[in-house]
């Protein structure tokens, strides 16, 4: 099938002119189009490789495909193509790989010369074959340049396999973590070299994260997408929040599984606007934990999230088991994007600004204009929620900015769900729009 959905189909003729069509029309000779098989077009398949979190040792060189075997035999590859010299121990130069292929060749003259083989073990095995295939049947030892590359090869997999630090340990005695930061390192070490990764490769990947702490989960990403960016096609499964990145080009699909069937939403990485990708640069972490979840509640600054996020758990609702992430957006500005991409994956959002009145009861302007670009992506299960006038109104701070402080000491008073109504209010209205069934 082709990407269209559509038998392949081949022309195995040469088109006829129109002359020949009036020459042959009696000779049953036609032009005809035929459905591929599989055989005829397997050169123009590309090569795919499925790697699991499960024997990973597999992955790196099952069907002589995985990454170190393609490293493997580029290098014999080129051991026996390219045209160098080597220096001997009393400074003689012998050409290569000349001499290798000489040495060789006197090597097959040695084995073919051996007395045992000669004179006993081929007379013998060709007498015992001969019984059994009816005729004279002839042995013999022959190697080729081919054993020398499988040879070479070989080499480079146990090497690479082997922790220089320490004793030799083969790659199948590692534990699971280093064999993932193994097949990592191999996956990197193709990018440099532009004539390997010339194919057209499909990389299939379930859970590449499992076995690796955050900092390589962030690197095998942009390895990833380094062999993206030079032709790979690159598939994978993740629960983890350091494999997305709205700032890379990516098409992110969320699959949630409803009523006994499983549903999937997408959204292109290339459509989200820049507040949110500059977002996602600047906290490659946090920005991107409300794709896993339910709902979302997008705040605009840091005392927003600390503020909601300890005053929950202070009325002791619990946002993480109702799987509700706290989103910081960094700006008002930056919420119709986060706003978008919740809507985009069917994810309930809520977005938590300022209600930025002002003292002749206005609302500022500019707070007007991103409430309305908020409001383009609201459904009927999203939500905007305000902070009475602002958050250092609503919780009586009457000097500078909310801050983590000052925060913390006003939710540790001992009556603060009377002392700031407004602000609990809120919290309430929140509570309420994640479970309508509970009351805080």
């Amino acid at each position: 099938m082709g990407k269209d959905g559509k038998s392949i189909t081949l022309n195995l003729r040469t088109k006829q002119s129109e002359a020949d069509k009036k020459a042959l029309v009696d000779q049953n000779v036609g032009w005809k189009t035929v459905n591929a098989k599989i055989d005829e077009v397997r050169d123009h398949l590309p090569e795919t490789w499925f790697f699991k979190p499960e024997d990973i040792e597999a992955s790196l060189y099952i069907w002589k495909t995985g990454p170190l075997a393609k490293l493997s035999r580029h290098l014999a590859e080129r051991f026996m193509s390219d045209s160098w010299e080597m220096e001997t121990v009393n400074g003689d130069k012998r050409e290569m790989p000349a001499t290798l292929e000489n040495g060789y060749r006197f090597f097959q003259q040695i084995v073919e010369a051996f007395p045992f083989w000669k004179d006993v073990m081929k007379p013998d095995l060709e007498r015992v074959f001969s019984g059994y295939v009816g005729g004279a049947a002839r042995i013999d030892l022959k190697t080729s340049t081919q054993s020398i590359k499988d040879w070479l090869a070989q080499q480079l997999m146990i090497s690479m396999a082997t922790d220089p630090e320490s004793a030799p340990t083969p790659l199948r005695s590692m534990g699971d973590g280093w064999q993932s930061v193994i097949r990592l390192a191999a996956l990197e070490a193709l990018t440099l070299y532009p004539e390997l990764i010339r194919e057209r490769v499909v990389l299939l990947l379930e859970e590449p994260e499992t076995h690796l702490h955050p900092h390589l989960r962030r690197k095998i990403r942009k390895t990833l997408g380094d062999l993206a960016t030079k032709g790979w096609t690159i598939i994978y499964t993740t629960h983890s929040s350091e494999l997305v990145s709205f700032e890379d080009k990516m098409a992110i699909t969320r699959l949630v599984r409803t009523k006994g069937s499983v549903s999937m939403r997408t959204v292109y990485t290339d459509k989200i606007e820049a507040p949110a990708k500059l977002q996602s640069k600047l906290d490659d972490n946090g920005s991107h934990d409300f794709l896993f979840g339910t709902a979302a509640v997008f705040c605009e600054g840091p005392s927003d999230t600390f503020s909601l996020k300890y005053g929950m758990e202070k009325l002791g609702f619990d946002l993480d088991g109702h799987a509700v992430s706290i989103t910081l957006c960094g700006s008002c500005t930056a919420i119709p994007s986060f706003a978008y991409i919740a809507s985009a994956l069917g994810i309930r959002w809520c977005a938590l600004t300022d209600e930025d009145r002002l003292p002749d009861q206005t609302v500022k302007p500019q707070m007007v204009r991103q409430r309305a670009n908020i409001e383009k992506h609201r459904t009927s299960s999203d939500a905007q929620v305000m902070w009475k006038v602002d958050l250092e109104t609503s919780l009586g701070i009457l000097k500078g900015g909310a801050n983590s402080e000052n925060i913390f000491e006003k939710l540790n008073l001992p009556g603060w769900t009377t002392d700031f109504p407004k602000f609990k209010a809120t919290l309430s209205e929140i509570a309420t729009w994640v479970d309508p069934e509970i009351r805080v």
